[in-house]
């Protein structure tokens, strides 16, 4: 559970991240700037784990999020977590190094239940291990649709809803 808890910090982290990510005039906006009270996201991980998030509640400043963490359908946890609106800490991009380059932005597609979203995919290799974060617009809360780790998914978006 821990591991799904800091796997889940860092996708925030990196969807928060991508918010200010610029490439060749392509500039993700702020994915959270339209969320509202009960728009949600299913998002299931590897070996079946799920986390509903539902927006609870909505400030100019964050996001109060319930978050549900479930297996085989049964609830194992939920918190209600606020969330920054705005980038703050990550308004710019670290200066790139031999271990961390600056990622790379292209545009593609995805699709969640048979619906195609267009998607910006951030690519980053750090130490070897390539990961891939697909973002998109359509999807309420911070745009996340899938996430790759070395070619294989790691989580990836199974349904969504916005109010």
């Amino acid at each position: 559970m821990k591991t799904l808890a800091r796997s889940l910090a860092a996708l925030a982290a990196i969807c928060l991240l991508a918010a200010t990510l610029r490439a060749d005039e392509m500039q993700i906006p702020n994915l959270m700037a339209d969320a509202k009270v009960g728009d949600w996201v299913l998002l299931e991980a590897q070996g079946g784990i799920q986390m509903r998030q539902t927006v609870e509640a909505v400030t100019p400043e964050q996001l109060t999020l319930k978050i549900e963490t479930m297996m085989n359908g049964q609830v194992l946890s939920a918190m209600s977590q606020p969330i920054p609106r705005t980038q703050g800490e990550f308004a710019e991009m670290p200066e790139a190094t031999a271990d961390a380059p600056q990622p790379k932005i292209s545009k593609g597609k995805a699709t969640v239940k048979g619906k195609e979203l267009d998607c910006w995919i951030i690519e980053m290799t750090v130490q070897g291990q390539t990961s891939k974060t697909y973002l998109s617009k359509d999807v309420p809360i911070n745009g996340m649709v899938k996430s790759e780790m070395g070619g294989q998914v790691s989580m990836k978006l199974v349904d969504f809803g916005r109010k």
